[in-house]
């Protein structure tokens, strides 16, 4: 009987390490949107990367621009226009192919802009924060170190930061409306964060991870406190 027990656990340890090891080695990497915005007193025009930006488009298409352009096309839609022309760089992702041409850029409502008919991703929107709502929600004073998430429909998810650097964290979650210009929904996050990244998920929830945060600091703004804690966030309840 226990000959016949140890064979069986054999056999069985010895097919999953064979499966195991059949198993292709891949790293899955999650990137977190971090949309964090920084003192009220910072002029957030002044918001680009250094170096080239691109549009991510429907359908794989990449278009890049440079920050010059990148700053015509915010004067642009804060000034209510709704078309430009301007020479981008193309490149494919199913053919791996780069072309240069000159792009007919639309600006619609909604926050949808367009280029030579194809809409840039929401990713892409959110990252550049280049709409109009998003220039009506960074001309509003916010918590230093906040996050603000695009929620789409002209809401923005707001979320912890603090008030001066004696502060403790805040906890403090805010759904504001850019287009009244009004807070709908308030409510607390379990601990205080700031520089804390948030991600709008599929299911409309909202995944909120890292930055500094009073967890375990016994309310000691004496040393930083950084923290590895997630937690999902539900607007609708």
């Amino acid at each position: 009987m226990r000959k016949t027990i140890f064979a069986i656990f054999t056999a069985i340890t010895l097919n999953c390490a064979g499966a195991k090891a059949q198993e292709p080695i891949t790293s899955k990497v999650q990137t977190i949107n971090h949309l964090h915005y920084g003192n009220s007193e910072l002029d957030y025009h002044g918001y680009a990367p250094s170096g080239g930006m691109f549009f991510s488009l429907e359908g794989g298409q990449i278009a890049f621009f440079n920050p010059i352009q990148f700053k015509k096309f915010r004067t642009l839609r804060e000034n209510g226009s709704r078309l430009t022309s301007e020479v981008l760089h193309f490149w494919n992702s199913k053919t791996h192919s780069v072309r240069k041409t000159t792009a007919k850029i639309t600006f619609e409502d909604q926050d949808v802009i367009k280029v030579n008919g194809k809409q840039v991703t929401a990713k892409s929107l959110n990252r550049l924060r280049l709409t109009r709502n998003w220039s009506k929600v960074l001309q509003t004073q916010w918590p230093s170190g906040c996050s603000i998430l695009n929620l789409g429909q002209a809401r923005f998810l707001i979320s912890g930061g603090n008030q001066d650097e004696d502060s403790m964290y805040l906890s403090k979650v805010l759904v504001y409306n850019a287009e009244t210009s009004r807070i709908e929904k308030q409510f607390d996050m379990n601990y205080g964060r700031v520089c804390h990244s948030t991600t709008l998920l599929p299911n409309g929830k909202v995944f909120c991870l890292g930055g500094e945060s009073d967890i375990g600091r016994n309310h000691s703004r004496t040393r930083s406190h950084f923290t590895d804690s997630a937690e999902i966030l539900d607007i609708t309840n």
